[in-house]
């Protein structure tokens, strides 16, 4: 019995055809190598390869060190990490970064509301040996294509960054048309980078030391939310200051319009300014603003709650300042610029028990209205008021510059 099996020919066609079929598909991969995860991947800025950026600088106790983003890459990007060099010494910190669109030069203190905003933090950064480690992780902390915005990085166990001797070099690193800015770099005549103690005025130049990933940020799609409104408590009659709109919807395609009304609850008809902070102008009596965020694409827009900013002319009575946000004030700073309004009457400022330590300073000018009737009290109640001065010139925890008592 014989076995018959069918001829079997082979051609090069299917190997052939398959070579074809990828060297047509090659190009497309290499496009899309090139253009789709650019828009998608995270960048990174490092002072890592500078001169001279050792980290042999900083303070033990509670410091900050601060630097800027330039962004000028066209489009709209997330900063999403942050990573510094540290010591074994900060082994266990608590870490917060703070940014602000208004003080992008001159002195940080003090740090915070209204003119810095928290849009960091990270707890126990383990250091098991000198080096660069990643502080602040997973943010999505947005800067709008052709602005600049300035951070303060933070350290309850101290901070490390480099400068003033030896000098560091270069003062600024690009990626991407996006522009980290350090030390001596300049913005309206004033240096950039300053660092030290977070409760005075700090050191300057000084360099951080580390680097910054950022990424493009995502188009909108859909009802964005708008947020809320972060601003201070009071503002002086005439003066002027900083709102900022925080938590609204971050991407390519969000437009922040800011109104105002003199009437609470609108309507709101006159056109303050664009973006996520603006500015209000002169203001001479109690103000109601709220910010209007748009998806352009999507067309559909969402209303901040509305934020009230009373106008002080002068004040009198008693305040309370308590840490915990139970008083009026929160800090001994809002005290001092409260009295910047001037007093027309006598004023008592009263310490609320248990709500200390303070880490603050207080520093009085010539206050107007002050006199032997219109007197001006602080009664501590026990507290305690710290001040760590790393500056000579700044080691007063308590400053009259104006008043006589």
């Amino acid at each position: 019995m014989s076995l018959s099996y069918p001829t079997i020919t082979r051609t090069p066609f299917a190997r052939t055809s398959l070579r074809a079929f990828c060297a047509k598909l090659l190009p497309l991969v290499v496009l899309f190598a090139l253009f789709v995860p650019f828009g998608l991947r995270r960048q990174t800025i490092s002072t890592i390869g500078g001169t001279n950026y050792t980290g042999g600088n900083g303070v033990g106790a509670v410091g900050a060190v601060t630097f800027a983003v330039q962004n000028a890459s066209g489009a709209d990007i997330l900063l999403t990490d942050i990573e510094s060099y540290w010591q074994t010494a900060q082994n266990g910190t608590n870490t917060t970064l703070w940014a602000s669109t208004s003080s992008l030069s001159g002195t940080y203190f003090p740090i915070g509301g209204p003119t810095w905003t928290v849009v960091g933090t990270g707890t126990g950064l383990a250091v098991p040996a000198n080096g660069y480690y990643p502080t602040i992780t997973g943010m999505t902390y947005l800067i709008p294509n052709g602005t600049t915005v300035r951070f303060v990085l933070e350290g309850s166990l101290g901070i490390r960054y480099s400068g003033a001797t030896p000098v560091p070099a270069p003062s600024t690193f690009t990626n991407s048309g996006v522009t980290l800015l350090l030390g001596d770099h300049q913005i309206a005549s004033a240096n950039v980078g300053y660092g030290g103690s977070n409760a005075n005025a700090g050191n300057t130049p000084r360099w951080f030391t580390g680097s910054i990933t950022f990424m493009p940020a995502a188009a909108c799609v859909g009802m964005p939310t708008a947020g809320a409104i972060s601003g201070p408590s009071f503002v002086c009659s005439g003066a002027s200051t900083d709102l900022q709109v925080v938590g609204s919807t971050v991407g390519t395609g969000i437009t922040r319009e800011w109104y105002s009304s003199l009437t609470p609850g609108g309507p709101y008809t006159t056109f303050v300014g664009s973006g996520t902070t603006v500015n209000t102008g002169p203001v001479t009596s109690d103000t109601y603003y709220v910010c209007v965020v748009t998806c352009t694409p999507s067309t559909l827009s969402d209303q901040t709650a509305e934020f009230h900013l009373p106008v002080t002319a002068g004040v009198s009575g008693t305040y309370t300042i308590d840490a915990g946000g139970g008083g009026d004030l929160l800090s001994f700073s809002e005290a001092a610029a409260l009295l910047g309004c001037g007093v027309n009457g006598p004023v008592v400022f009263n310490v609320a028990p248990g709500s200390g330590p303070y880490v603050d300073r207080l520093i009085l000018p010539q206050i107007i209205g002050a006199s032997s009737v219109n007197t001006i009290t602080f009664n501590g109640n026990g507290e305690t008021l710290e001040h760590s001065p790393s500056v000579t010139g700044g080691r007063a925890a308590i400053l009259l510059t104006g008043p006589t008592l």
